[in-house]
C-alpha cells in the first residue's frame, strides 16, 4: 500500500504549523527523492542539513537526490560518507549498491566492481541472518511451522 501521499500531507501540515520543523523538512525532502524529484528533494534535505547535519541517513538520501540529478561525482561522495557513518545495515547495504552505480556511471569500473561485491556480501550476510532468525523462530514455536513470523499473533 502506497503511503507516500499520506506522509507528504502530514509533513506539509507539520510545516504549516511550524515552518522551522527540521525533521518534517528533511522527511519531505526524502519523500520528494522517493517520488523522483531530485531537485526538490535535494533542496529540502540540504535546508534541513544546514540546521541539523547529523540527521539519520542524510548522506544516503542526498546521494539518491544527486543520482536523480545526474551528479554522479557528488552522489559518490555522499554514498562514500553513508557507508562509513550510517548505522542502519539496510541503508549501508543500499548505499554500497548506489555507490557501485555512481562509480560505474563515472567509468570507475574497479571501484564499481568492488562496491557491488561489498553490496552482494552484505546482502548475503543479511539473508543468512534472516534464515537463522526464521529457524530460531520455528524452533521456539513448533506449532507455527506453517505460519510465518510476520503472520504470527503478537
Amino acid at each position: 500500500m502506497n503511503k507516500i501521499p499520506e506522509a507528504e500531507t502530514a509533513f506539509r501540515q507539520e510545516l504549516e504549523l511550524d515552518p522551522h520543523n527540521i525533521l518534517a523538512t528533511y522527511k519531505l525532502g526524502a519523500l520528494e527523492v522517493e517520488k523522483g524529484d531530485g531537485a526538490k528533494g535535494k533542496q529540502l534535505i540540504e535546508a534541513a542539513q544546514k540546521e541539523k547535519p547529523d540527521l539519520d541517513h542524510i548522506d544516503y538520501n542526498l546521494g539518491r537526490a544527486e543520482i536523480l540529478l545526474n551528479n554522479e561525482a557528488a552522489a559518490a561522495n555522499d554514498f562514500e560518507r553513508a557507508v562509513k557513518i550510517d548505522k542502519d545495515p539496510e541503508v549501508i547495504e543500499q548505499a554500497w549498491f548506489q555507490l557501485g552505480t555512481a562509480y560505474r556511471r563515472l567509468h570507475r569500473m574497479d571501484e564499481a566492481r568492488s562496491a557491488m561485491a561489498t553490496y552482494q556480501q552484505l546482502k548475503d550476510e543479511g539473508a543468512k541472518k534472516s534464515e537463522k532468525a526464521l529457524e530460531t523462530y520455528r524452533q521456539d514455536h513448533p506449532d507455527a511451522s506453517t505460519v510465518s513470523p510476520a503472520q504470527s499473533p503478537q
